[in-house]
């Protein structure tokens, strides 16, 4: 399969058991993938993932302080959510979004809503 990573296109080759009617050989088609459902699995907002000291990882808050978690991740959904597969546990409360840089020695305040209202 061949990508472009600014566009997010593939070309790939697709066969059918019974072929759609009115489809052309060498028609620009546009086709989501349905992988196999993943049951019992930890899963993060894709915002959460950083890249701190070359690692892909996530900020958790612990004891009021923010640390950096290096995670290995798993497969990606339409919803924006990406499953974790080592580095997480369950319960472990992860920092979303942050209007600045974290640092292990940052000061944090906690809210519910990106929103003044």
């Amino acid at each position: 399969m061949l990508g472009d990573s600014v566009t997010e296109e593939r070309i790939a080759q697709v066969a059918f058991d019974t072929p759609p009617q009115d489809v052309s050989i060498g028609e620009m088609s546009e086709i989501t993938l349905h992988p196999p459902g993943v049951k019992q699995a930890l899963a993060v907002p894709g915002a959460a993932l950083r890249l701190h000291g070359g690692k892909t990882g996530v900020w958790l808050l612990a004891a009021g302080k923010p640390g950096f978690v290096p995670v290995k991740t798993g497969t990606s959904g339409a919803d924006g959510m990406v499953q974790i597969l080592d580095g997480l546990k369950e319960g472990d409360v992860v920092i979303v979004y942050s209007e600045s840089e974290l640092a292990a020695d940052r000061r944090i305040k906690v809210v519910s809503t990106l929103t003044g209202s």
